[in-house]
Formats: structure tokens, C-alpha cells, sequence
């Protein structure tokens, strides 16, 4: 665009300098002028159209990642209640959002491990805005997030389920987040880089129970941000059976189909 004006402007300049009708000392002047005249009108362009465009109200930065804004494909997922009972588990129910694939697990990655804390406020919005997840919810008296050790906290700087919990209990009536029920004494490897069998002997042993008062004869719901062999969500819903807690709800954002040994 500015090769253009200038291809313009200058054979002008050089004519009017060959008949003497203008000073070079004038010439720069002349282009700047002639520059902000054309700017201005690129200006008045691009404001009107942009008044012409309707632009979605985003009420939060979630809204930029909810579902409406994504695909119509987790729009129906967030409609359901996808509600699962295991045998010879330590928890009742176990209540999940969506499947871990696809843009799914690229947000939970991201919020997890890639600094993005802020999309806590986008998986919230997942679990609120879900009618049957919050009448289910509303059957309990305690959320508490599954722990990780301090010193992955500090250096990952968040608990990513903590914030979450925390969250969705202010807009749960009469569900009361209590985050140190559990604490885990032991840094272990990852789960997510174990096989099956490795993530049972991995979690074993490593929770401690804490504030066992608080839970006697309450209703709790174990929250964590994936769902694969529920081995971690076990070994702490065991935990809270010595407690004498009347049941155990598992609530996590995805489940994930794909690992089977």
C-alpha cells in the first residue's frame, strides 16, 4: 500500500520541481501530508467497517473457549450427565464431562502443564453450566481436590484441580470445599507416564487423611481433572472410607478410553 502512494506522489514531485512551482526543502512536508491524508482514510474505512460487524458479548476470557465458540460437538456433550458405577471401587459414582481426545485434552494440557491457569474459569463453566451435574452436586455436603505433592505445586506454581473445586463449590449451594481432607506426603513419578498396573502400586500408600472430624457421616465428592484406570481417585476415596463418609461421588472433566494395560 505505501509503495503505491509513493509511486504516485513522487512523479508529481518531480514535475512540479523542473518548473520551479515547489522547493525541494518542501517535498518531505508534502509526502507526509499526503501520507496522513491517505492513512486517514484508511482509518475511516476499516471504523466503519468494523461498526458493521456484530461481535459476540464475552462476559469472561472463558467465553472464548466455550463451547458455542468451539464446535457443536461438546456444546451436546456439556447437555449430558455421563454417570458411571465400577465394581470393587472405594467410591460410588463416578461422574465425567467429556471423552479425553481432541480439543478437550488440548485445553486440559495446556491448563495443566503449559502455565495457562486462566482456563480453570473455562472448565467451570463446563461443570455450571451442566443442570444435571449441579442437582447431582447438590445431593453432597463436601468437594475436596485430589492433592499433589508440594513440591510439584510450587514448581507448576497451582493445583489444577484445587482451583476448579474450589470454584465450583461457591456456586453449589451447601457444598463445602474443604481442600486439606487429603495430603500427599510422597513426590511420585507421574501417572501419565505409568501403565495400569504400574498406577495402582504407584498411589499406594503415598495420601495421608487428614481433618477425619470434618468428614464423619458427610457426602463427598473427589475432584480431579482425569479420569483413566482411577487409581489416584481410589486410593483416596479408600482413604476416606476410615473417615466413615456416607458416600463418595468422583467428579472429574474427562475420562480417558485409551489406556487398557
Amino acid at each position: 500500500m505505501l509503495v503505491q502512494i509513493l509511486k504516485k506522489i513522487f512523479p508529481k514531485m518531480q514535475n512540479l520541481i523542473i518548473r520551479n512551482e515547489i522547493k525541494e526543502d518542501s517535498i518531505e512536508d508534502s509526502i507526509i501530508n499526503s501520507l496522513d491524508q491517505k492513512i486517514n482514510k484508511i482509518e475511516e474505512n476499516i471504523n466503519t467497517i468494523i461498526s458493521k460487524v456484530e461481535i459476540p458479548k464475552l462476559n469472561s476470557i472463558s467465553d472464548i473457549f466455550y463451547p458455542k465458540y468451539i464446535d457443536k460437538e461438546l456444546k451436546s456433550d456439556t447437555e449430558k450427565l455421563n454417570i458411571v458405577k465400577y465394581k470393587d471401587k472405594y467410591f460410588d459414582n463416578h461422574i465425567y464431562l467429556f471423552k479425553y481426545e481432541g480439543m478437550v485434552r488440548k485445553k486440559i494440557i495446556e491448563y495443566k502443564f503449559k502455565e495457562k491457569s486462566y482456563l480453570n474459569e473455562t472448565f467451570v463453566n463446563f461443570i455450571l453450566k451442566n443442570e444435571k451435574i449441579c442437582r447431582f452436586l447438590k445431593s453432597y455436603d463436601i468437594i475436596t481436590p485430589v492433592p499433589i505433592h508440594i513440591k510439584r505445586k510450587r514448581k507448576r506454581g497451582y493445583n489444577q484441580s484445587e482451583i476448579i473445586a474450589k470454584k465450583v463449590a461457591k456456586n453449589i449451594e451447601n457444598l463445602q470445599y474443604i481442600p486439606n481432607c487429603l495430603v500427599k506426603q510422597k513426590n511420585t513419578v507421574a501417572q501419565s507416564s505409568l501403565t495400569k498396573r504400574q498406577r495402582i502400586k504407584n498411589v499406594k500408600g503415598v495420601y495421608k487423611l487428614q481433618n477425619e472430624q470434618m468428614l464423619s457421616n458427610k457426602s463427598v465428592v473427589i475432584f480431579d481433572d482425569i479420569y483413566t484406570t482411577g487409581s489416584t481417585v481410589n486410593e483416596c476415596a479408600k482413604l476416606l472410607r476410615e473417615a466413615n463418609v456416607k458416600k463418595i461421588l468422583v467428579l472429574t472433566l474427562a475420562k480417558d478410553f485409551l489406556l487398557k494395560t
